[in-house]
């Protein structure tokens, strides 16, 4: 779903009841000194029934007859009102959406909120305070100060699935109304590196927009860093002779996606600048599980977390704007277009377990969790791993596919089968792409 169809409204088809066909629809519309416009950028729509019998019919036709002459100007006018409404684009806003019948949308809610934090934080103070102190008021100070933080409902999980480019992020930004939370991707590759949580705001969270970011702890670290050594020297250094064409093409992606971690997680230094230097490095390896090689690596890992301020194995991150936020998530979670310049940093993503953003929003606070999940068919297979443990936690999917594919793609018909084998009748079907040629993706136009 590209930017500017995600934040078109759709409107609630469910709420609508269809017109009979003897009922017109009345519209009403502000004058301005531009032309006609609609009002607040909506159409008033009303059903008008037309069930006063024959004689009444008949009585309007004759009227219609002699007013016809004076009808020829607000025919074109109609021309006109009904020409701007086909060219008109509403943007949506979620403020004016119902929201659910849950309690966390009364209006009290948030006063009771402020209230209990509010009391429990005087009574844990004066219990500090007292001068008398026993173990009874010692345990009350300390549960106090346990239950001050409202603890919420982990929320339900659900996984947006498809491949690279097919809209999953423009979905996300839809369904939060909000634009560029999550990354859109312009050129059919993959856009999101990480498994990346959208939910409501997060503990501590002070600002409008938050990342938690967590990173793996250092013994899985390490076996990732001595898989992807493994690999690169089974397909590199070691002899194909006798393997079958399925078996190399294994060997080789699982190769290549090695290289591409080495090189985002130290392209700034010396060894890995670019891929000849890499490779160069690489080809000293006598085994798997190289004694030299593979410390230098844990080392170089270690160096690249610390410079990060993530000794602790977790970064937290705010900001005022979505766009503030983005530029502070992006170096976590991306790798820089231009890897080979001397200036690239270098980017930890394949050491990231998750990222979770907070923010403010409606829909997050029905206690939905969406995740946007690098796509199925990368070249990656750290992400596409990556992707598929996540759905396994999730309660929910929805499948995203370009409108033009969903009859014709055999991936979207596989992963609708899955997904109900999975999910049962948990699982949706969500349609991009509507408002472009033919439905297809911009970067295959």
């Amino acid at each position: 779903m590209p930017a500017n169809h995600a934040n078109r409204r759709t409107g609630g088809l469910g709420s609508l009841k269809a017109a009979q066909p003897n009922h017109q629809v009345k519209r009403e519309f502000v004058k301005d000194e531009g032309g006609l416009f609609m009002s607040k950028g909506t159409v008033k729509s009303e059903l008008v029934s037309d069930q006063d019998g024959s004689e009444e019919d008949q009585d309007d036709e004759e009227e219609e007859e002699e007013d016809s002459e004076d009808h020829g100007d607000k025919d074109e006018l109609d021309d006109e009102i009904q020409e701007r409404i086909d060219d008109f684009e509403c943007p949506y806003d979620s403020s004016i959406e119902l929201l659910p019948s849950y309690p966390a949308f009364h209006p009290a809610f948030k006063q009771v909120e402020h209230d209990y934090v509010n009391i429990i934080g005087k009574a844990v103070n004066q219990l500090q305070k007292a001068k008398y102190r026993d173990a009874e008021t010692v345990r009350l100070a300390e549960e106090g100060l346990a239950i001050k933080e409202i603890k919420y409902a982990l929320g339900t999980k659900v996984a947006l699935i498809g491949n690279s480019g097919v809209g999953k992020s423009s979905v996300i930004n839809s369904l939060f109304d909000t634009p560029k939370l999550a990354s859109e991707g312009s050129s059919g590759s993959s856009c999101t590196h990480v498994v990346t949580e959208i939910r409501r705001t997060l503990p501590n969270q002070n600002q409008p927009f938050a990342a938690d970011i967590t990173f793996f702890d250092e013994a899985v670290r390490r076996l990732i860093l001595q898989k992807h050594l493994g690999n690169y020297y089974r397909y590199f250094l070691e002899s194909q002779e006798g393997l079958d064409r399925t078996t190399i093409d294994d060997n080789k992606t699982l190769a290549m996606t090695a290289l591409e971690t080495f090189r985002a997680l130290f392209c700034d230094l010396d060894e890995f600048h670019n891929d000849i230097c890499a490779k160069t490095f690489l080809s000293a390896l006598t085994s798997e599980k190289d004694e030299q090689v593979l410390p230098q690596l844990y080392d170089w890992t270690d160096l690249l977390l610390s410079s990060l301020h993530a000794d602790s194995g977790t970064v937290f991150l705010q900001a005022s704007t979505v766009e503030d936020l983005a530029d502070l998530v992006e170096p976590f979670t991306r790798t820089p277009p231009a890897l080979d310049e001397e200036t690239s940093p270098p980017a930890p993503w394949p050491l990231v377990q998750i990222v979770k953003l907070g923010v403010q929003s409606a829909f997050a606070k029905t206690g939905l969790i969406v995740a946007d999940l690098p796509g199925l068919s990368d070249t990656n297979t750290n992400r596409v791993r990556a992707t598929q443990r996540y759905q396994r936690e999730c309660s929910f999917a929805c499948v995203v596919a370009p409108i033009s594919r969903v009859l014709t793609d055999n991936l979207v018909e596989g992963w609708l089968q899955d997904a109900f084998e999975r999910w049962g009748s948990n699982k949706a079907l969500i349609c991009t792409y509507t408002d472009v040629s033919g439905g297809v993706p911009k970067h295959e136009l």
